[in-house]
């Protein structure tokens, strides 16, 4: 299928209302109930960590959920940043920040890079290490 085909097809789809409510209702359903809150439920954790750059995204964007990205640190070949998720349930948002917070103060974001194209410097630290300098 060339992309002219896709465009067609796309253009061609039609849906009623309701089948449209239903379809986000079973989307829903999919990433709330038979995803994050089951994962909440059955490990009796409160947040979920998970890879930032992976399929992730999938689930808490289908339940609608609160998340935060976590820095980790950067690749040593590209200087690419690279963190975690971190996915807590339905008006949990509260919980998110606690965790980010806790995160911070742990350290794990001391070592934040101007990108070189902006002129930064890669063994500068960000402002919340520079009592470490």
């Amino acid at each position: 299928m060339t992309a002219e085909d896709r465009k067609e097809a796309a253009a061609a789809f039609s849906i009623t209302e309701d089948e449209r409510k239903a379809a986000i209702e079973d989307v829903r359903d999919w990433g709330r109930r038979r995803a994050i809150d089951k994962c909440l439920k059955e490990n009796d954790i409160d947040i979920i960590l998970g890879p930032a750059d992976s399929e992730i995204d999938g689930f808490y964007t289908a339940a609608g959920y609160p998340m935060a990205c976590l820095p980790l640190s950067y690749s040593s070949f590209n200087e690419r940043p690279f963190g975690v998720c971190a996915i807590a349930g339905q008006y949990q948002e509260g919980q998110l920040i606690q965790f980010m917070s806790a995160w911070e103060h742990a350290g794990f974001n001391k070592y934040r890079l101007l990108p070189t194209w902006l002129g930064g410097d890669p063994a500068v630290k960000s402002d919340t290490a520079k009592d470490e300098l």
